[in-house]
C-alpha cells in the first residue's frame, strides 16, 4: 500500500493484489460493501493520518476508486472539513456519476475460486457487468 498525501485535503492511496491477499481479502470482497471492505478502509484511514497526517474526524469524505488492469487499485479521498467545502459536494452532487469499467484482457486472466458458490457469484457479476 503507498499512500501520498495530493494536498491538505486529498490523498491517493495506492493497492494491489498482495495488500489484498495479506488481509485474505478477495477481489470480490473487497469491491463490495463488506464488513472485511471497510476493515481495510478504516485501516488505510488510519495509516493515512499515522504517515501523512490525513486525519477525516469530524469531516465528510468523498472517494474516488479506479481499478487498473495491472491489478492495482487507485482510491482518491478528498475530505470535507468547513462549510464552504461542503457546498462544493452538494453541487457537485448535481453532476452524473460515471463509472469507467477497465478492459479486460480474457487471454491472460486466470480466475481461482475457493467454492462453487463463490464461481456463481462471479458469473452473475460477469453477467451484470457491462463491457
Amino acid at each position: 500500500m503507498k499512500i501520498e498525501k495530493l494536498n491538505d485535503n486529498k490523498i491517493r492511496i495506492t493497492l494491489n493484489m498482495d495488500d489484498l491477499n495479506e488481509r485474505n481479502l478477495d477481489l470480490h470482497s473487497f469491491m463490495s460493501n463488506s464488513l472485511e471492505s471497510q476493515d481495510i478502509f478504516l485501516d488505510m484511514l488510519n495509516k493515512a493520518d499515522e504517515e501523512v497526517g490525513f486525519n477525516t474526524d469530524d469531516c465528510r469524505i468523498m472517494i474516488e476508486a479506479l481499478a487498473l488492469n495491472d491489478g492495482h487499485f487507485v482510491l482518491t479521498i478528498t475530505k470535507f472539513e468547513h462549510k464552504t467545502d461542503e457546498k462544493a459536494l452538494t453541487r457537485k452532487k448535481t453532476l452524473h456519476i460515471k463509472r469507467k469499467n477497465p478492459t479486460i484482457n480474457f487471454e491472460k486472466t486466470i480466475y481461482s475460486f475457493d467454492s462453487f458458490d463463490a464461481f456463481c457469484d462471479f458469473c452473475n457479476f460477469l453477467k451484470n457487468t457491462r463491457y
